[in-house]
């Protein structure tokens, strides 16, 4: 089975690493290369050995990616960022991973190839900072193109994964998750991002890469809510719009089941300030409107 190491930048390769340099395009001899090296350019980053430098996509576009040969198979793609603010991985044009920040940040996605080619790109997280790539480890798990079944987080802060930051900041319980499922039998893979609105998950895409990758025998579980929630309130205390929220979450659960995947619907915690009061709440961040949802489409609800 196929492993491949690869150090980008302009400072030469690390032990053990293969080096791709910003002027390094794509050839079928090599097997590997920028498809437009006009798009990208050397950049330092601040850690040592492979993640002293990176290359910097000037564009984020599917059409501007980092290719490489590989024979058809599942793939676990493990990405280190250069020194960015904010830097999302999309490969095969869907996201991958979002909103990798600080240097050298570091992370892995499970995919299958089945073109002969991974197309792999970095683009901004957040909009107008730079992003780019550090090194790129590539490590096939199977011949097969089928993945495992995998259990799909989509969501905003509260599942979202963070980089970067001290144990007791801010984290959402979707970047650990893995920590209590068997992972021999199942993949987790998390799309969520902190701030997120649920209609941004549909009209963003990101919804896409799930239910592209997304098969009989998956798990969806959506948790989003505390987003929509606070604008919609804060315009009207006593009764807020939940229509956005509905038709987004309501568009995704029949999405996921329609390629045969189990759907969860999630109501959102509540805040700390909540567990003192009483009687405790019954309800919060459209709780509600997700149960309705739940009878409707036939889902299933995680309280």
């Amino acid at each position: 089975l196929i492993k491949e190491k690869f150090d980008f930048g302009g400072l030469g390769a690390a032990g053990g690493y293969t080096g791709v340099s910003a002027s390094d395009g794509y050839s079928v001899s090599k097997g590997y290369g920028f498809s437009d090296t006009s798009k990208v350019e050397n950049v330092t980053a601040d850690g040592t050995g492979a993640l002293s430098d990176a290359v910097r996509f000037i564009t984020g576009s599917s059409a501007y990616t980092f290719n490489v040969d590989l024979p058809d198979g599942v793939y676990k793609i493990t990405v280190t960022t250069g020194k960015v603010d904010s830097t999302s991985i999309y490969a095969e044009d869907y996201a991958q991973l979002l909103f990798m920040t600080g240097n050298n940040a570091v992370d892995s996605f499970t995919i299958p190839v089945t073109d002969g080619q991974l197309n792999i790109y970095a683009t901004a997280g957040i909009s107008g900072t730079p992003f780019s790539i550090s090194a790129l480890e590539i490590e096939q798990l199977s011949s097969d193109t089928v993945t495992k079944p995998t259990i799909w987080i989509c969501g905003d802060s509260t599942t979202a994964s963070y980089y970067n930051i001290a144990d007791d900041e801010i984290h959402g319980w979707g970047q650990y998750l893995s920590n209590y499922v068997d992972t021999d039998k199942y993949d987790v893979r998390n799309i969520s991002v902190d701030g997120i609105y649920a209609k941004q998950l549909v009209s963003l895409k990101l919804f896409n890469t799930i239910e592209h990758y997304g098969k009989s025998g998956d798990i969806c579980i959506l948790a989003a809510g505390i987003t929509d929630y606070i604008p919609a309130y804060i315009k009207d205390k006593n009764n807020p719009d939940s229509s956005e929220y509905k038709t987004a979450i309501t568009e995704m659960v029949r999405r996921a089941k329609a390629k045969g995947m189990t759907v969860y619907l999630t109501k959102q915690h509540t805040e700390l300030s909540d567990c003192i009061k009483y009687p405790l709440l019954e309800k919060k961040w459209f709780g509600d409107v997700l149960e309705e949802i739940a009878k409707q489409e036939q889902a299933e609800i995680l309280d």
